[in-house]
């Protein structure tokens, strides 16, 4: 009818089974506000950010990623809006693609772990984002679970990965753990991110 649109959204306490090798080919989770119409959101909401919250999730063996999280769907006033999502204590296992795909800025994860991801753990094509206590682990893995994840043909894509683009991120008290790229990656135009007390363990690269 042209006057919906999603603004605010709470996923919590449940199992996605995403069934892969089934053939399902689709997110785990994906989340992005969806403006339709075209007035003035600004008047009609206050001036707030979409709040859109996932917690307490596990997600497993999802067809492309366990956890995607992007910009507005459509155009028109507020489509730009940055975010005040909040993702806590989400466990991906087994994604085709990333664990966490985050491309919406202001996205918070705390407690989240991403394992035996096709691509990377936690891909952060954004700005913003805070991570706190999260962990990659088996990143870069395109065989589980129907090979030997120790002998995956490496993409040399590993934990957390942080694309051009990607400015103002903070990642504090996270783990890397036997990945198949880099523990962490910075591309070389990335700029303003901040990295503390990470722990990086038995990466295949670094």
């Amino acid at each position: 009818d042209g006057t919906t649109f999603l603004y605010e959204a709470t996923v919590s306490q449940m199992t996605v089974q995403g069934n892969k090798d089934l053939g399902c080919t689709g997110d785990g989770i994906f989340l992005a506000p969806n403006f339709q119409n075209s007035s003035d959101l600004d008047a009609i909401l206050g001036y707030t950010d979409p709040n859109l919250q996932v917690r307490h999730v596990t997600v497993l063996y999802a067809g492309q990623d366990g956890v995607r999280v992007d910009q507005a769907t459509g155009s028109g006033a507020g489509s730009s809006r940055a975010g005040g999502d909040s993702l806590v204590s989400i466990y991906t296992v087994g994604a085709k693609r990333h664990g966490f795909n985050v491309r919406r800025y202001d996205v918070n994860l705390v407690n989240c772990s991403a394992g035996l991801s096709g691509q990377h753990g936690f891909h952060l094509d954004t700005a913003n984002a805070k991570l706190t206590g999260c962990k990659a682990w088996y990143g870069g893995n395109d065989v589980w679970p129907t090979g030997d994840p120790r002998s995956a043909t490496s993409t040399l894509q590993g934990g957390y990965y942080l694309p051009s683009g990607a400015t103002g991120n903070q990642l504090t008290g996270c783990e890397s753990q036997d990945n198949y790229g880099y523990g962490i990656e910075i591309d070389g135009s990335a700029s303003s991110n901040s990295i503390k007390a990470h722990i990086c363990g038995s990466s295949s690269v670094a």
